[in-house]
């Protein structure tokens, strides 16, 4: 299992330094590398919270996260903490 876990979150790194153009802090690239395993590289590719980070305006990044908390239009207490979470890793 652990195994799996890791070819995963290897993708998911490597997805993340495909779509992001901007220098990150570990703690930076940490989150996002949680966030884009959870939501998916395509999903992730075609976010305002790429566009915005691309852009240098990375104050924004949090914000973004937290849109992220639904499923099937609901959101979803689990993705709320988990993409709180995610902010406060990439604030540290």
């Amino acid at each position: 299992a652990l195994a799996y876990l890791k070819e995963d979150i290897e993708h998911a790194e490597k997805a993340l330094e495909r779509i992001v153009k901007v220098d990150l802090t570990s703690n930076q690239f940490d989150a996002l590398v949680s966030w884009v395993f959870n939501v998916g590289q395509t999903a992730a590719s075609n976010s305002t919270l790429v566009r915005l980070l691309n852009e240098e305006k990375y104050e924004y990044v949090p914000e973004q996260l937290a849109r992220w908390n639904k499923v099937k239009g609901k959101p979803i207490s689990g993705l709320i903490k988990r993409r709180a979470a995610e902010a406060v890793l990439w604030n540290t």
